[in-house]
C-alpha cells in the first residue's frame, strides 16, 4: 500500500469501487469480502479460506470487519516484528 502511496481508507475505497460493492460504512469492509477481493486482485493463487484466515488475523478488534484501525495496527505490528529480526 505504501509503495502505491495509498492510505488505508483509499485502499479500501479503491477495492470497493473496482468491485462496485455497496458497503453501508465506507470506512470498513467485511472480512469475507476483503478475502475475496484480495484473491481476485492480488493473490489469485491462494484459496479464499486461506485469505479469510489471514483477514481474521488482520481484524484486530474481531468485529468481522477490517477498518483503518485494523490495517494500521496490523501493518505496524508486522513492521515491528520484521525490524526486530
Amino acid at each position: 500500500m505504501q509503495n502505491n502511496a495509498l492510505t488505508v481508507i483509499e485502499f479500501i475505497k479503491h477495492i470497493q469501487r473496482k468491485e462496485n460493492t455497496n458497503v453501508e460504512d465506507q470506512m470498513r469492509i467485511k472480512n469475507s469480502l476483503m478475502a475475496k477481493l484480495i484473491q481476485k486482485f492480488i493473490f489469485s493463487e491462494m484459496k479464499v479460506h486461506q485469505l479469510e484466515n489471514l483477514c481474521d488475523i488482520i481484524d484486530i478488534d474481531k468485529d468481522g470487519f477490517i477498518d483503518r484501525f485494523d490495517l494500521e495496527s496490523f501493518v505496524n505490528r508486522y513492521q515491528h516484528e520484521i525490524n526486530e529480526k
